[in-house]
């Protein structure tokens, strides 16, 4: 495949000749150990099943260090097609949904939140547990990028780490806040 990139003039119109080009070739992708089934790529349930993420879904309370309580919710929708997420501290309320699309293997996530914030991420699995790679979308236009990573303590409880993603991708080396979640009965 060959991208050309096209810069626009002061209409608004598209360039005659590319910036550049460049041109892409299909390679073997490497295994990384846990591979999505074809038999996930239509379901997101089956694939939570297949990686062993299901114990997620339910109600969870939690706090942080700076004595913030928040209560979260994941609940299966669409036939488990899709997890509602739900998340609220305060005054501040997030309502989002994963969905597995049939366009790429990881799960998908999109949401809003009370601050006019949207956002969109991508779920990984990395060596603590579950990621979340998100970008922020403010009111203004502004943008900020994060990762949430969800590492199972017991099937009742979880903590939630949140790291900055600085412009070149990278994740900061500690996290901006640090939250442990029970499971609420």
């Amino acid at each position: 495949m060959t991208v050309a990139m096209y810069g626009l003039d002061g209409s608004g119109s598209r360039n005659a000749e590319p910036w550049g080009k460049v041109t892409y070739k299909r390679k073997a992708a490497k295994p990384s150990g846990k591979t999505v089934s074809s038999s996930a790529t239509g379901r997101l349930g089956t694939l939570l099943d297949e990686y062993d993420y299901n114990w997620l879904i339910g109600k969870w309370s939690g706090s942080d260090d700076e004595g913030r309580t928040y209560e979260l919710d994941w609940t299966w929708a669409l036939d488990k097609n899709a997890v509602i997420v739900d998340l609220k501290s305060g005054d501040f309320k997030y309502y989002g949904m994963m969905v597995l699309t049939a366009a790429q293997p990881e799960p998908i996530q999109f949401g809003a939140d009370t601050r006019g914030r949207t956002m969109k991420g991508t779920w990984t699995e990395e060596y603590e547990g579950a990621a979340l790679r998100s970008e922020y979308l403010a009111p203004d236009g502004t943008s900020l990028k994060a990762e949430q990573v969800i590492i199972k303590v017991d099937n009742d409880t979880f903590k939630a780490k949140e790291y900055m993603v600085d412009a070149d991708g990278w994740r900061a080396s500690s996290p901006t806040t640090e939250i442990t979640f029970k499971r609420r009965k």
